[in-house]
């Protein structure tokens, strides 16, 4: 919560405030990042697309050691 007041009284040991409002603030979402090996055209568009509507902000591919392919090809970078 996040509370706006203004000073109405002000002494040595104490301050009197009164309040104006108070907001309610959601949390901001985590950021979240799928590292991803690199895999075949068909299954990297499903993951690209689950991952879009789960929230990820990042993919990041890689070539895993098992990965059925080791380079992005011009289509997988479309």
């Amino acid at each position: 919560q996040l509370a706006h007041a203004s000073i109405t009284h002000l002494d040595k040991k104490k301050v009197i405030v009164t309040l104006q409002e108070v907001c309610e603030n959601k949390p901001a979402p985590p950021f979240v990042t799928l590292c991803q090996g690199i895999c075949r055209q068909n299954r990297l568009e499903t993951i690209v697309e689950k991952a879009t509507e789960l929230g990820v902000h990042e993919i990041w591919l890689f070539p895993a050691e098992r990965s059925e392919k080791k380079e992005l090809s011009p289509s997988h970078l479309e």
